[in-house]
């Protein structure tokens, strides 16, 4: 049982304990005060010439930093294309719904049976909305290796806190 000395001991100390001052605390994005976040998107890929399905995840490394993988699935009749992101991303401390960054990507093709993945570099640059539980955004990819190609996304994340 709490006596009543205990409770007034608890709410002191707590009233005493350090808070983050206004400059410590992390500004909302990608690495601060929203924490992890995963959503999906829709786009299309100009070199494919097909539509992108598909889902992401930003996990705060720091304030600023984020790994920020994706899946993108593109509807081929037939056969089974499939990208897969593992990129950084950041997002400047000054201009908050802006993030760039930088990746591989594996992309996954099979035509019925024979099939190969190549990886590329891949490069990222996007806008999201910082208010709110749904964080809308659009998102450009470039992907550089044996041959290059470039995607435009559009999609919401929700934050998991």
């Amino acid at each position: 049982m709490w006596s009543a000395r205990g409770i007034v001991f608890v709410l002191c100390a707590n009233a005493l304990a350090p808070r983050a001052g206004h400059g410590q605390r992390m500004a909302p994005g990608m690495g601060g005060g929203t924490g992890p976040m995963f959503g999906a998107h829709v786009g299309y890929n100009f070199h494919l010439d097909n539509t992108a399905l598909g889902i992401q995840a930003s996990l705060p490394m720091s304030r600023t930093v984020a790994f920020y993988p994706s899946f993108d699935y593109y509807p081929v009749t037939g056969q089974t294309w499939w990208g897969l992101n593992l990129d950084l991303a950041i997002r400047p401390p000054v201009v908050q719904f802006l993030y760039f960054g930088a990746g591989v990507n594996f992309f996954h093709v099979d035509l019925t049976g024979v099939s190969e993945t190549s990886s590329h570099l891949d490069l990222i640059s996007g806008l999201e909305a910082q208010m709110g539980r749904l964080r809308p955004f659009a998102e450009a990819r470039f992907f550089v290796g044996d041959s290059t190609s470039f995607q435009l996304v559009g999609g919401a994340n929700v934050p998991l806190q």
